[in-house]
């Protein structure tokens, strides 16, 4: 019997080597993409709405992705940062929006987007996230669409905005330097779901097997269990 050997969905790379810091995770050795972006990308080519017309706003673009957007959505794909030094045009292949998702209203005006996309961006933003999930799905027009992916690691929602607070006490309590809080399991619709009560939320499961998953070498958790690889899509009602 032949050994089976996953595939990468963004570039079709077959070699993949482990990510020191997260056990049981693969880096794909053709594009650099994580399994959290290979599950984006999945979840867009299996779920997401097509062009509207409207911009399709991808916060941090990540490389391995930038392709496959760039193929789905043609010149309506924008990609946004707030860090505009760390792109290079040459693999993005156009100029990124500066764009701070402190203040999304000053950057969107309301039914402007036809779809937002970001994957471990939520916890970086020093804002009420409430505030921020608010005024982006204001700015989405009516069928578009919300896709994201953040990192939960704890029970229960903690936040700390505080610009003081040491950089060894915030990578001790956030694991991470720049993050603002951390999303729990316990509290995650009150957080974070409950901002999106008017929306259809899109079940993966019914559109993505634990085969297609294993293929692409993507934990199968992401399917079944709130984490950090799994993608949230909404869509806006018409």
């Amino acid at each position: 019997m032949k050994s089976f050997k996953p595939q990468c969905i963004l570039c079709g790379s077959m070699t993949f080597n482990p990510i020191p810091e997260r056990r049981r995770m693969l880096r794909c050795a053709g594009c650099g993409s994580r399994p959290r972006t290979r599950m984006m990308g999945l979840a867009i080519l299996r779920a997401a709405p097509p062009p509207n017309g409207l911009p399709i706003v991808h916060f941090a673009p990540e490389r391995g992705l930038v392709p496959t957007l760039r193929a789905r959505y043609g010149r309506y794909w924008t990609p946004a940062d707030i860090d505009l030094e760390r792109y290079s045009k040459s693999w993005v292949g156009k100029e990124v929006v500066f764009a701070d998702l402190s203040q999304p209203s000053r950057y969107f005006r309301p039914a402007s987007v036809g779809g937002f996309i970001h994957s471990h961006v939520l916890e970086h933003i020093p804002a009420d996230v409430g505030y921020v999930l608010r005024e982006m799905n204001s700015a989405v027009a009516p069928g578009g669409f919300h896709a994201f992916i953040v990192p939960i690691r704890t029970d229960t929602f903690e936040e700390d905005l505080s610009p003081s607070l040491p950089s060894d006490v915030r990578l001790a309590r956030f694991g991470h330097v720049g993050h603002m809080r951390n999303f729990g399991r316990s509290d995650f619709f009150e957080r974070v779901l409950v901002h999106f009560q008017d929306w259809k939320r899109i079940d993966l499961s019914n559109l993505i097997t634990e085969e297609d998953l294993r293929a692409t070498a993507i934990p199968t958790h992401a399917l079944t269990d709130f984490s950090g690889t799994s993608v949230f899509m909404f869509i806006k009602p018409e």
